[in-house]
């Protein structure tokens, strides 16, 4: 630990200084205030059931540099239970980046995540000026998160891509056949599947996520008590979640919510669990969350997937496709540890915008 710097861990009290320095330092995208991110701190770390506290933070005697935190995580390995941790909500002070407050955070990260006894770290990564630093404390690439999507108005992103109204408006008519060429063939029929949003997981979803959870090797539990925290506790993080039916069965849920990215406005699938991969089910929640992205005036559906995700077809089939963007997921293995970086195989990790939505 540097003399100039000091490395605790965060009390409540600290919330409003970490959400401003995030803030100065343009951590707080897609519309979040201060104040909302302080409340989502305080979710994240404060109020999950699941493992002990792990958020830090560095500071000097004129104020907050630097913070650090892990989300926790109830994780199937296999054929046991683990507890492992995803950093996130790195940050630190423009100013102080020369004095290896990066380092020094990590180091204290590293040390408190297997005292509180996870198995594991991992995260998600977009920018080389943040993945090589990790890499160099020890951390390890393992594979690539791929940002798909689907175009609900060629109009718009054409529009906001180009940004010369001239050009838009020769572009118009041309744009709007092709969104309904487009529409046309990736055309989703009516079928007999109920599907209602929900507010909250009732306890009827249990026994299809333990279904589900048996065919999974490496994966985030998806269980009642995780998915409402996940997903229902924040409220200010406007989650929507669709249920579908087969006689009056749950097969699944979709969760979803408006996302801006970049410059277009993005209905983002957080999670999906489809029971047996079943294409009809896929199918009706695709056809809701279309209908969603409409009435919201979306640009586009957007999804994190890794190559072998087992719905990777499905989407191909419903029109979405891979963007140029992609996260690199990362992952830390102490060396004496219950879990072995070895024993890891990336085919083997579910893993997508559930764990990760957390910025």
């Amino acid at each position: 630990m540097s003399d100039f710097y000091k490395i605790r861990d965060v009390e409540d009290e600290d919330l409003n200084a970490i959400s401003n320095l995030a803030s100065e330092n343009g951590l707080l995208l897609e519309g979040l205030t201060p104040s909302i991110f302080s409340a989502m701190l305080k979710w994240l770390h404060s109020k999950s059931n699941v493992g002990k506290k792990i958020q830090i933070l560095a500071r000097v005697p004129t104020g907050v540099i630097g913070h650090y935190g892990g989300v926790p995580f109830k994780m199937k390995w296999h054929e046991k239970t683990v507890f492992a941790t995803l950093a996130s909500n790195l940050v630190v002070d423009k100013n102080y980046r020369k004095y290896s407050t990066f380092f020094g955070l990590q180091k204290e990260f590293i040390k408190s995540y297997q005292a509180k006894g996870y198995s594991f770290a991992y995260g998600a990564i977009t920018r080389e000026g943040v993945l090589n630093p990790h890499l160099r404390a020890g951390w390890k690439s393992l594979g690539s998160l791929h940002i798909h999507v689907r175009p609900i108005s060629l109009n718009s992103i054409f529009g906001k891509l180009v940004n010369y109204p001239v050009i838009s408006l020769l572009a118009k008519l041309p744009l709007k056949l092709l969104q309904k060429l487009w529409d046309a063939i990736f055309y989703l029929w009516k079928d007999s599947i109920h599907v209602i949003e929900e507010t909250y997981f009732a306890d009827s979803v249990s026994s299809s996520l333990e279904y589900w959870m048996q065919k999974k090797k490496i994966c985030a539990e998806r269980s009642i008590e995780a998915l409402n925290w996940r997903f229902s506790a924040f409220q200010d993080r406007n989650y929507h979640i669709f249920i579908p039916y087969i006689n009056s069965f749950p097969s699944g849920y979709l969760v979803v919510r408006l996302m801006p990215m970049k410059q277009f406005l993005s209905v983002a699938i957080v999670d999906l669990v489809v029971i047996n991969d079943d294409k009809k089910v896929f199918n009706a929640l695709m056809k809701h969350c279309i209908l969603f992205a409409r009435v919201s005036n979306a640009d586009l559906i957007a999804t994190a997937l890794t190559d072998h995700d087992e719905l990777r077809n499905l989407f191909r089939e419903t029109g979405f496709f891979q963007s140029p963007n992609k996260f690199t997921v990362v992952g830390h293995f102490p060396k004496n540890g219950d879990i072995k970086f070895t024993e890891f195989q990336f085919s083997d990790f579910h893993i997508n915008w559930f764990d990760h939505d957390y910025v």
